[in-house]
């Protein structure tokens, strides 16, 4: 079985040491990376980027392929 576990910062400690107690084969963590976003935030960033779009406003073209391109 697959689950994802969000931990709050204050309480990792807590939950490594607990994850420390089952056996070794028990469980698998994979840390995933903290830059990922839902969704909806991704939406809501493409939205305000097209609605900025009749105000000129925002990256050149060229440079905003070159930073999707180096993430």
């Amino acid at each position: 079985m697959t689950m994802r576990v969000s931990i709050k910062d204050q309480y990792i400690d807590k939950f490594e040491n607990f994850i420390s107690t089952l056996p070794s084969d028990a469980v698998e963590v994979d840390t995933i990376d903290d830059n990922t976003i839902s969704f909806e935030q991704a939406q809501l960033k493409v939205q305000k980027a097209i609605n900025n779009i009749s105000n000129n406003q925002g990256l050149d073209l060229d440079i905003a392929f070159e930073k999707v391109a180096n993430c």
